[in-house]
């Protein structure tokens, strides 16, 4: 196991600074807000009808907790598709925002030529590939990525970037205060939760120490349970470690029911629960019953309260949490964050007949 608090061990075992992505998200959430949000959308005469964002990874990912904010606030139906054909009722009323940082996202090429086809309005999010090359083909608004991370771990532009461009096309109002708020949010949770930041101080640190040897299961809710999602993720691409996520209140109605049967599976995981002031009178309740549940079963039930005021600082309070959990999990366990081994093998795979 490793020592969280010798910076030494950082310098070993990360070489490519990971923490670094962490550190740098409120710029990026800063600057791909900015960038989206300028960008010429033009509704159809009738407005949209429904919004899709395409994209698989981080960034569907940034899809997923921008539908997790904004559901109750679009005036449209919006939808995040994580595969490579679009549903039957796309038209020319629909806004489809593509997303791939290499641009190369066979699933997201897939749906972007069927977007056109159908003659959707068309935003790409990439910093290049054969998406932006359709970008300039067609003459459709581009929002380039400004990052050269190695593996497009970018989630501050997936998730920004779209908020901008559903505000450049008119179906959310202007973010600019919540925007600043959830860098100040982030820049203040990076000075507690950093490399330098000790242990006994770091939540962040003593959560990665709880699940070692454990299978981590986070809950989500509402606004959270994208987030839950980020976490899993996260943990599988750092850690190299598998994780499960449930939503409240869906578990409610079915995955208590298998509470009393797991006494095994309770010595050997954790469950986090991420809860915001957002979440619905009622998914608080349940989460404090939820909690009784677990601990009368014999479960291991932890805590992670989102900061912040606006819905955006907290969604990105609690991604950034994770984040670091995730980096901090890797690391105690001696292992390079960034580099990833199964990923481009099964994409060679793909490749071949």
């Amino acid at each position: 196991m490793q020592n969280l608090d010798d910076i030494q061990t950082y310098l070993t075992l990360d070489p490519q600074r990971a923490y670094q992505r962490a550190l740098d998200l409120p710029h990026e959430i800063e600057n791909a807000y900015a960038a989206g949000a300028a960008l010429a959308v033009t509704p159809p005469e009738d407005g949209f009808r429904h919004v899709l964002v395409a994209g698989m990874g981080g960034a569907g990912m940034g899809g997923d907790l921008v539908y997790g904010l904004a559901q109750t606030q679009l005036p449209v139906p919006m939808q995040v598709l994580h595969g490579y054909d679009l549903p039957a009722y796309a038209n020319a009323a629909s806004l489809f925002i593509a997303c791939s940082y290499s641009g190369n996202t066979e699933e997201v090429l897939s749906a972007t030529e069927q977007a056109l086809s159908k003659g959707c309005r068309v935003v790409a999010i990439a910093k290049g590939g054969a998406l932006a090359q359709l970008a300039q083909t067609h003459r459709l608004p581009w929002l380039k990525i400004a990052s050269d991370d190695p593996a497009g771990e970018v989630i501050g532009w997936m998730t920004a970037g779209v908020l901008g461009v559903l505000v450049a096309a008119k179906l959310l109002p202007a973010l600019d205060a919540d925007i600043a708020e959830t860098c100040a949010v982030l820049a203040q949770a990076n000075t507690a939760l950093n490399i330098e930041s000790p242990a006994r101080r770091n939540p962040a640190k003593r959560i990665a120490g709880q699940f070692m040897d454990r299978l981590p299961i986070i809950y989500g809710a509402g606004l959270t349970a994208a987030v839950a999602q980020r976490w899993k993720t996260m943990l599988n691409s750092y850690a190299k470690m598998l994780a499960a996520v449930d939503v409240l209140p869906e578990l409610n109605h079915n995955a208590i029911e298998g509470y009393e049967y797991c006494a095994e599976v309770w010595r050997r995981s954790i469950v986090l629960q991420l809860r915001s002031d957002y979440d619905h009178a009622r998914v608080s309740r349940r989460f404090d019953l939820t909690t009784r549940f677990l601990l009368e079963a014999g479960g291991n039930p932890a805590l992670v309260r989102a900061k912040g005021n606006s819905a955006l600082a907290q969604l990105f309070s609690l991604v950034v949490f994770g984040d670091w959990v995730a980096y901090y999990t890797a690391i105690i366990s001696g292992l390079d964050p960034i580099i990833e081994e199964r990923i481009p093998k099964f994409k060679e795979a793909m490749q071949k007949p």
